[in-house]
C-alpha cells in the first residue's frame, strides 16, 4: 500500500462526500494537516457560488495534423482498441482542456506525470494515445494460475483479455491508456486520462491529444458508477440544481480553490487467474478469476 497526494473536487462535494472520497482522513498524520483540509474544503464551497455557466458555443476541437497518422495506425491496429472501440463513432483530435469535464471526483498527484516538450508530436501522441496496451507490472506463475499485478490502482478482472492465436489461448492484461473524451451536444466528458489532462493543463497547455467519441444520448454510454466518480444526472442536467453549481467540474478545477489536497492510501492492483478448479483458500487482496477447464466460460469468483 503507497500513500500519495490527491487532490478532490471537493467545492461539488457535501461534507460526508469529500470525507468519504479522502477515505476519512486516515492517511493524514496530524490535526494540523486536517484543520487545514477543513479550511480549504470551506474556501472550495464558497467559491462554488461565483461559478457561472458553461459557454453555449461549442468547444473547438483541431485535426490533428498528417504527421500523427502513421501512429494513429498503429494504435488502431491492436485487439485490444478494436475490441473497445471498434464499432463507435470516434476521431482523433486536439480536444480544448478548458473544456473537458472529468468522470473521476478525484486526481492522484503522484507519480508525476509531466507532459513532453509541446513542439514535439511524436512525444506528445506518445503521452496521450500510447500504442502498448499492456499493463505495467509483474506477471507470475502460481500453484494454480497466474498472477498479475501493477502499482497502478484500478485494474481489474475485466482487463485479462483471452484470445486464441495459432490454436492456442493468450492471456494478456490490458487497458488501452488513451486520453479518452466522450462528446454530448458541447459537453466534453473525459472518459480516461485525468492526471495525464491536469498536468497538461498545469504546463498551460491548451489542447490534448484525445481519442473523441460522439453521443447523441448518455444512454450509448454506460458512465462508471460508484466512489470516486460522478453520476450522469449530475455531470448532463440541464437546468442544473442550484447546489450542484452554474456549471459540471472542469478539470482545471483540479489546478485552484476548488479542490483540496489530502493523503490518501492506494492499493496495487492484484488478479489471480484459476486454470482449472478455483483454490480452496484464496489469497487475501487479489481478484479472483477463474478458467474453467470444459466449462462455457470463464466465471469470476465471488
Amino acid at each position: 500500500m503507497a500513500v500519495v497526494r490527491q487532490r478532490i473536487l471537493a467545492a461539488f462535494l457535501s461534507r460526508n462526500e469529500v470525507l468519504a472520497q479522502a477515505q476519512m482522513l486516515a492517511a493524514m498524520s496530524n490535526a494540523i494537516g486536517k484543520a487545514r483540509f477543513w479550511t480549504d474544503y470551506a474556501t472550495a464551497r464558497t467559491k462554488l457560488g461565483t461559478l457561472g455557466p458553461l459557454p453555449t458555443t461549442a468547444p473547438q476541437l483541431l485535426p490533428l495534423t498528417s504527421e500523427a497518422q502513421d501512429h494513429l495506425k498503429r494504435v488502431q491496429a491492436t485487439d485490444s482498441f478494436q475490441e473497445g472501440f471498434g464499432g463507435l463513432n470516434y476521431s482523433f483530435q486536439f480536444v480544448p482542456i478548458d473544456r473537458i469535464t472529468p468522470l473521476q471526483i478525484f486526481c492522484n498527484l503522484e507519480p508525476e506525470m509531466p507532459p513532453p516538450e509541446s513542439e514535439d508530436l511524436v512525444a506528445l501522441l506518445d503521452y496521450a494515445l500510447p500504442v502498448d496496451p499492456s499493463i505495467p507490472g509483474d506477471v507470475a506463475i502460481t500453484p494454480s494460475g497466474v498472477r498479475y499485478s501493477s502499482p497502478r490502482y484500478g485494474m481489474r478482472i475485466q482487463h485479462v483479455q483471452r484470445r486464441i492465436h495459432q490454436g492456442k489461448v493468450i492471456l494478456s492484461w490490458e487497458h488501452p491508456n488513451l486520453v479518452q473524451v466522450r462528446k454530448f451536444d458541447n459537453l466534453l466528458i473525459l472518459g480516461n486520462g485525468t492526471h495525464r489532462v491536469m498536468e497538461m493543463a498545469r504546463a498551460k497547455r491548451t489542447h490534448i491529444p484525445a481519442i473523441v467519441i460522439e453521443h447523441r444520448s448518455p444512454a450509448e454510454f454506460d458512465l462508471p458508477q460508484g466512489p470516486g466518480f460522478w453520476n450522469a444526472q449530475f455531470l448532463l442536467a440541464s437546468p442544473r440544481q442550484p447546489a450542484w453549481g452554474a456549471r459540471p467540474p472542469l478539470v482545471v478545477d483540479f489546478l485552484d480553490d476548488l479542490s483540496v489536497e489530502c493523503q490518501v492510501n492506494v492499493l496495487p492492483s492484484v488478479v489471480d487467474v484459476s486454470i482449472g478448479a478455483p483454490p480452496a483458500s484464496q489469497p487475501s487482496g487479489a481478484q479472483q478469476i477463474a478458467i474453467q477447464l470444459g466449462g462455457m466460460g470463464p466465471q469470476p469468483l465471488p
